[in-house]
């Protein structure tokens, strides 16, 4: 197993708590009803606008992730949302694409130069996120301080900076997502101390996954490693895991859900959640792979989840309410 970011070898003692299991059984039912159309692509970065550099678009995968979290509102909160194109009502992580691809539009963020953002105040971001009525996104302080992070750890400051940093990673996954934990904290996505130190990386391994797509698309040739990224475990992945039978939690996990009480982030329940979800994509993965016999990544999968659960988030039960920074 390749794991150089030991994702799966620390999550893995985790299914072993008893507290979410894995349905082999419906993995495999579930592989059937999936064809490799279903899964042929991975996330990337949603564009309103036209006219975009391949550049440019690698820049703001990298703004936009580190905004990339905690969506949904808490009890008794209207729901943000922004009026986008045409009038349409967008929220989540498409109305923070948005918002933040308007901004660069009305000259309050410039992709090519992240130092910006440590200039920028509250009052300023609330401005870019501005939502319909009385709608606020969650976490304002927080996402201001990320955007921090990102100004002074990643040097993009000019055109060209880009070939730079993907040159200084070693243009690989790997070298991509170790970049951004190291001299980014909010992307550093681990839970505990070592040695019993657990690691997910969501927001960066997501961010690496969306540039290899850009990549791809602009022929600058991707990542050669994509395969390494696992599941970039959230909200929405565990929730359609769960509705599809293949994440099974206990009694108590399941009520505290199922009532859409508050989970703790760091729980115990919560990080095992988030293994459960890495491995459900791991086994639903090779069972694809499998069945079809071509390589298939974990990013090819997650997306199809994540595209399925926005289908269905009406009509599935509650995702865990953890609010947090992570996803």
């Amino acid at each position: 197993m390749i794991d150089p970011l030991w994702v799966l070898s620390s999550t893995k003692p985790l299914l072993k708590a008893g507290i979410v299991a894995i349905d082999h059984t419906a993995v495999a039912e579930i592989a059937k009803t999936i064809s490799p159309e279903k899964v042929a692509q991975t996330a990337k970065p949603r564009f309103f606008f036209e006219g975009w550099t391949w550049e440019e678009q690698v820049a703001m995968a990298l703004i936009f992730n580190a905004v990339n979290f905690s969506f949904w509102p808490s009890r008794g909160e209207t729901r943000w949302t922004v009026r986008g194109p045409e009038g349409k009502i967008l929220d989540g992580s498409t109305a923070a694409s948005f918002c933040l691809e308007n901004a660069v539009r009305q000259g309050r963020i410039d992709p090519f130069f992240f130092s910006d953002f440590c200039r920028m105040d509250k009052e300023d971001l609330a401005q870019i996120f501005q939502g319909e009525g009385d709608s606020e996104i969650p976490l304002l302080a927080e996402r201001l301080t990320c955007l921090d992070e990102l100004g002074r750890g990643v040097p993009i400051q000019r055109e060209g900076s880009v070939e730079a940093l993907l040159a200084v990673t070693g243009s690989s996954a790997t070298g991509l997502v170790r970049y951004l934990t190291s001299r980014v904290p909010n992307f550093n996505d681990i839970v505990g101390k070592s040695p019993r130190e657990v690691s997910f990386y969501k927001r960066a391994q997501l961010a690496a996954s969306m540039i290899h797509r850009i990549l791809v698309e602009n022929r600058r040739g991707g990542f050669a490693d994509i395969g390494i990224l696992t599941a970039f475990a959230d909200y929405r992945v565990p929730q359609i895991l769960r509705e599809l039978g293949i994440l099974v939690y206990d009694h108590e996990l399941a009520e505290t859900i199922d009532g859409e009480r508050d989970l703790p982030p760091e729980s115990m329940g919560e990080v095992c959640i988030r293994a459960a979800t890495v491995w459900g994509v791991e086994y639903l993965r090779q069972e694809l792979e499998e069945r079809f016999g071509s390589p298939i990544t974990a990013a090819q999968v997650d997306f199809y989840l994540w595209l399925k659960a926005r289908e269905l988030k009406d009509s599935m039960r509650p995702h865990h309410r953890t609010r947090t920074i992570a996803y």
